[in-house]
């Protein structure tokens, strides 16, 4: 049995994830890019990450 943790984020940050998730979709297939909002959230700290990696933040 897996431990889920659950992720608490106010209203507008849920709405923000749904419609990415739902309305992003990948160039060459035309499927969704993203299969949950996991997916939106790896995605979003990885680019974050990478962007304070190149200002010299981290």
């Amino acid at each position: 049995m897996r431990n889920h943790q659950v992720l608490m984020m106010n209203n507008s940050t849920r709405t923000y994830l749904r419609e990415i998730q739902n309305k992003v979709r990948s160039s060459i297939t035309g499927e969704k890019e993203f299969i949950n909002e996991n997916a939106v959230i790896d995605y979003a700290v990885k680019a974050l990450y990478d962007l304070f990696k190149k200002q010299r933040l981290l």
